[in-house]
């Protein structure tokens, strides 16, 4: 039939996040998946089965010792069933149950030949009818589940050759009819009265010998829509009648099919196709049929309740497909594909017009849209473009004035041309240079910063300039001016990048500095100042390099707002506000949302492809409806917050992905019950959880945090790892309290409570005590009888007894003190010694300490260390990195095991730069070390992250930076120093 025009995916808004072997998926040829009750997506391999909770994938595969292992590697079909089982169809090895309430696995028997008592090794699908019954397809028949015992249909289905072909998908309807889709048709079962129908193409749709191919079937009201090798085939139920779709000139061969709203997305070997189901056509886009990645052999779909596509290919991973596109719009189409260049492509500037035009300011041009599409270019007089980058626009009534490397330019009202204004420069008697930013006060006075001269102030109406180039601190060039901002009060505050916020206060023609001071409680976070703002209520923002200001008029001060914040404490690029009176704030992480009424704070994550664009500073705007237009070096970038009520809500499971005991993981089944209690005793010195929400549409922007009751009362942040390590816990009960925190508002805030008891050792235990008192008052009443029996030798014995019992318990507690504050395997201190440590030296120096640093070091590559060569080989490797670095450190020095293959610095009276040369030599000196374990030599190398500690910077603070800094060089290729420079 002829196709008709329908609504398209947009596919240039899809955010499309990729799975592969460098992920952790053991293949990249994935035949299915399935998402279980818990949350958690499972997908079917050519090299076994593999679970992912939105971080990373756990493997099952074939291991022919161990019976609790699945039967094959080669295992294409996962299926859950409504017991929350997951089926496992292999080629070669048969079927495999995976119980997730226990995580206990059962394989079925299979055999070639003895089809009516054995499952074949060849497992195509599964299928759960409507009583709960389990149907498996195989490559020679079909078979029912009785109580986990198989029973092929070849009593019901008497043809033998049909009885024995090929199942390639399996479905029911409301009648509780079976449907087979087979190599050679359709089969209809009917369980009531054991009949069964067989349905084949009529000759004028039968193409060749592969059209009756059924592969795929997709019941959606009375109609079963077919997958075939020929295309795709409608069959109607209750006129039994076939019908062909024609894609076009060529046959493509259907893998599966998914109905997605009112349409059924095809997945093909050629790609993505749509199909609309009222029209009962594919859907096509300005004339041409809609397709997507045809580069791709697509073999399964799945949608997820978040709303997130999934594709799982043959020989090119998984796909994670939002077809909204996440929370952010990318825009290049404002420039045909022949007009657009790399300097159009970079935005400096954006702003609403008066008319609600959005103007574009770039290297290249300005750009005026409407709806996103470009109504016209604004050209200079007699020149074809405006020269130059566009760097700032203030808007007026009667025009737009623009500034830029060129100078000033005026564009009135509705003009398609801009002048070039030379007069503000003529009048100071200086070219026209560089301007950075522009503003235009309430009485029309042009306030221009220039970058690396000074301020250049003009009325165009008295043609009277003025070029301020002192403060009482000396002069204003090379201070890199970049931003000019008039308040409500007429006061003109001037930003700079390298000594803070300036304000010149018209009623006394003075201009003054703010500033940061590391003595200094209060005041500004930095002196590289990025933006400013007053809002509608009349209040000053701030944003710098680390963090945001607020403006106190009272104090004539600053204070920090929300510094202890992840995202907010960091470096702020731009801040707008929005007809609600929120405050909107961009970094390199999206954007964030201050509700100031209520007090709350809401971030945003860039989606991952956009990451590297990033925005830049200043560089955004707010029209009439809330929605917000960003900057980049690529384009430019919408969020319409209006759309956030819109957003598909569920709320994912919350569970402890991995638990591990002194390095060693708890077995699978361990953790399919999700336990809340925990016990270790003496001999077991570390316990770590991994935990995870299983929102795979934003994964990364979920905050993980924890709460250890009686010790940290407050939410410590653990995001970055999702993971918790205790060490060495002194004997008791412990309450551990997990939360992941969505900031998007889809899902409410999870929460997850842990008991963790600590043994102690036995002669600490309370029965024993009680047996030692026992003891002792015994003792004294066979002392008390026996007084009169050489009272003076016994008391002596006594005396003896007592004080070698005194040096023991002694002993034993001084054993106890120096195992609680090191670590059982490298000797060096742990986490609870290092902090001591570090307050200690701390009182000690009191105010003369200075020039003090934090380090932390991570081993590279680690986990593949004890995979490679065992757990054994990885503590070896531990061992003989902690005796190198020990050796090479000052003998006052504080260095300790952190956790894991982590490792962490204090040094006193040393700089940033003495220490990475230190820690340099350090580096090398492991990475040239002959490190062996059982014969084999293992190559080593450490990530080295430094912090300067700064007056006023908390121990944890400093941490967080050191880790920041090796988190860095983790991502810059690991074996390096890396100095954190804010």
């Amino acid at each position: 039939m002829t196709c008709c025009s329908v609504v398209a995916m947009d596919v240039g808004q899809w955010r499309i996040n990729e799975l592969g072997v460098n992920d952790g998926l053991p293949d990249t040829t994935v035949y299915s998946m399935a998402q279980d009750q818990a949350g958690f997506m499972w997908f079917g391999t050519t090299n076994g089965v593999a679970r992912y909770d939105g971080y990373a994938f756990r493997v099952f595969q074939h291991d022919g010792a161990d019976e609790g292992t699945i039967s094959n590697n080669n295992a294409g079909n996962v299926f859950i069933d409504g017991n929350n089982q997951l089926w496992i169809g292999t080629f070669g090895g048969g079927a495999n149950k995976i119980d997730l309430n226990t995580g206990h696995i059962h394989r079925f028997p299979y055999t070639s030949h003895r089809v009516e008592q054995m499952l074949a090794e060849n497992v195509q699908t599964f299928y759960q009818d409507i009583s709960g019954h389990i149907w498996v397809g195989t490559s020679v028949g079909l078979y029912k589940m009785d109580n986990d015992q198989p029973i092929h249909m070849e009593e019901l289905i008497s043809d033998d050759e049909l009885s024995h072909s090929r199942i390639w998908d399996i479905t029911g309807d409301p009648q509780g009819h079976i449907w087979a889709g087979t190599s050679v048709g359709l089969i209809q079962l009917n369980q009531q009265n054991k009949s069964f129908q067989h349905f084949t193409l009529p000759d004028e749709l039968n193409f060749d010998i592969t059209s009756n191919q059924f592969r795929v079937l997709k019941l959606h009201q009375n109609t079963l829509w077919i997958g075939s090798a020929s295309g795709l085939y409608e069959f109607d139920i209750r006129q039994q009648t076939f019908r062909h779709h024609q894609l076009g000139p060529n046959t493509v061969k259907i893998n599966d099919l998914l109905v997605h709203e009112d349409h059924l997305l095809i997945a093909s070997m050629s790609g993505l196709y749509q199909f609309d189901l009222q029209a009962k056509a594919y859907t096509r886009l300005n004339g041409q049929l809609w397709q997507a990645m045809n580069h791709l052999d697509i073999r399964a779909l799945y949608a997820d309740p978040s709303g997130l596509l999934w594709l799982a290919t043959r020989d090119s991973g998984v796909l994670q497909l939002d077809p909204q596109g996440g929370l952010f719009g990318h825009h290049l189409e404002y420039l045909n594909e022949t007009d657009m260049n790399e300097k159009s492509k970079q935005v400096w500037a954006l702003e609403i017009s008066h008319d609600q035009q959005l103007l574009l300011g770039t290297s290249d041009a300005v750009f005026q849209l409407q709806d996103n599409q470009l109504k016209q270019t604004i050209r200079a007089v007699s020149q074809p473009a405006l020269p130059g980058i566009i760097r700032d626009i203030a808007t007026t009534a009667d025009g737009n004035w623009l500034v830029g490397s060129e100078g000033v330019f005026w564009q009135p009202l509705n003009a398609q041309q801009a002048e070039y204004i030379t007069d503000p420069f003529d009048l100071v008697g200086m070219e026209p240079t560089d301007v950075f930013s522009v503003a235009v006060s309430q009485a029309g006075e042009l306030w221009l910063a220039l970058y690396n001269i000074g301020v250049l102030r003009w009325h165009p109406d008295t043609s009277h300039a003025e070029l301020i180039q002192h403060y009482d601190g000396g002069p204003l060039n090379d201070l890199n001016l970049s931003h000019v901002f008039v308040d409500s009060n007429e006061d003109i505050w001037v930003a700079s990048g390298l000594v803070g916020l300036f304000r010149y206060r018209l009623s006394i023609n003075k201009l003054e500095l703010f500033s940061y001071d590391f003595a200094e409680t209060t005041g500004l976070m930095s002196n590289r100042i990025r933006d400013v703002l007053e809002d509608s209520s009349g209040r000053l923002w701030v944003a710098t390099e680390r963090g945001l200001n607020q403006f106190d008029h009272q104090s004539q001060s600053f204070h920090a707002v929300m510094p202890e914040d992840p995202v907010i404490g960091k470096s702020i690029y731009a801040i707008t506000e929005d007809s609600r009176k929120n405050l909107w704030l961009t970094h390199q992480f999206g954007v964030s949302r201050m509700d100031l009424v209520n007090q709350a704070v809401n971030h945003y994550q860039l989606n991952e492809g956009f990451m590297t664009d990033g925005f830049i500073p200043r560089a955004v705007t707010i029209d009439d409806n809330d929605i917000l237009y960003f900057g980049s070096v690529n384009g430019y970038y919408t969020f319409n917050p209006n759309e956030l009520g819109m957003r598909r809500t569920f709320q994912p499971g919350f569970l402890l992905t991995e638990v591990a005991i002194d390095d060693r993981p708890l077995p699978f089944s361990a953790l399919a019950v999700q336990p809340t209690e925990f016990k270790i005793d003496h001999t077991q010195r570390t316990i770590a959880f991994t935990m995870a929400a299983l929102d795979y549409k934003s994964a990364g922007q979920i905050q993980y945090q924890y709460q250890l009751k009686g010790l940290h009362d407050d939410w410590l942040n653990v995001s970055k790892s999702r993971q918790i390590e205790f060490s060495q816990l002194n004997p008791g009960d412990y309450q551990l309290a997990l939360r992941a925190v969505n900031n998007d508002g889809s899902w409410q805030d999870l929460t997850k409570n842990i008991s963790m008891a600590v043994l102690p050792v036995w002669w600490e235990r309370s029965w024993v005590r009680a047996l030692l008192i026992m003891a002792v008052l015994l003792l004294a009443w066979a002392i008390h009888f026996y007084r009169t029996l050489k009272i003076r030798q016994q008391n002596q014995k006594l005396e003896a007894e007592v004080q070698k019992r005194t040096a023991e318990l002694s002993e034993a507690n001084a054993k106890l003190k120096a195992a609680a504050h090191s670590d059982y395997l490298t000797g060096l201190n742990n986490r609870m010694a290092f902090v001591s440590g570090f307050e200690e030296k701390r009182k000690a120096l009191g105010q003369s300490r200075k020039n003090s640093t934090i380090v932390m070091a991570d081993i590279d590559h680690f986990k593949l260390i004890n995979d490679q060569y065992g757990h054994a080989a990885g503590d070896e490797v531990l061992k003989q990195v902690s005796l190198i670095m020990k050796a090479m450190i000052r003998e006052g020095d504080l260095m300790a095991r952190w956790g894991g293959e982590e490792f962490i610095f204090y040094f006193d009276r040393m700089d940033a730069v003495s220490t990475q040369r230190l820690i340099e030599r350090i580096r090398q000196r492991i990475e040239q070390s002959d490190i062996r374990y059982e014969g084999h030599l293992i190559p080593v190398t450490l990530t080295f992250g430094v912090c300067q500690q700064k007056a006023g910077q908390s121990l944890n603070d400093c941490i967080n930076a050191a880790d920041d800094a090796l988190y860095q060089g983790k991502k810059s290729g690991r074996n390096q120093v890396v100095v954190n420079q804010s």
